[in-house]
């Protein structure tokens, strides 16, 4: 299965779900998942060549995944499977939005936790990923987040 979700209730209690297979009536009705291809870039030779250092979205086949928890008090731990091209913990942007206090109407969102302020004339702050590895991701409450594998090596992308 690509997906692999386990979910922690707050009281440290864990339950498991498979690739989307109810199991034991356990399911996760408020956390929803999307992929697509990432944003093409150059490739890692050309794009180190330039000097540049922002990240290579899509070097190598490159899928976003798009994961969002409405669940207001339970972390979920998603398993990506199938993004590696390699038995190496695939290397993972991390572009993930929080509310700055608890609840949905929060003013205020931060980015990997640091909190996102408009610049005076309403621009956007640089919005810099945590770069990881490893296909497991964790998925706070009220939290979206987008998680990119450049070298997934999806063919249609």
């Amino acid at each position: 299965p690509l997906l692999n979700i386990s979910s922690a209730e707050p009281d440290g209690a864990e339950e498991e779900e498979s690739g989307g297979n109810h199991r034991a009536g356990i399911t996760a009705p408020l956390l929803r998942a999307y992929a697509h291809c990432a944003r093409s870039s150059p490739g890692h030779a050309a794009h180190a060549a330039s000097g540049d250092d922002s990240p290579t979205l899509n070097a190598w086949g490159g899928v976003a995944v798009l994961l969002l928890n409405l669940a207001p008090s339970i972390t979920h731990g998603v398993g990506l499977a199938g993004l590696a091209r390699t038995d190496a913990p695939p290397p993972r942007l991390d572009f993930l939005l929080t509310p700055t206090r608890a609840g949905l109407r929060a003013p205020r969102v931060a980015l990997n936790g640091v909190e996102l302020r408009a610049a005076a004339d309403g621009t956007l702050p640089p919005l810099p990923p945590r770069r990881s590895s490893g296909s497991t991701v964790e998925l706070p409450p009220l939290s979206l987040g987008f998680f990119v594998f450049p070298d997934a090596g999806a063919r249609a992308c």
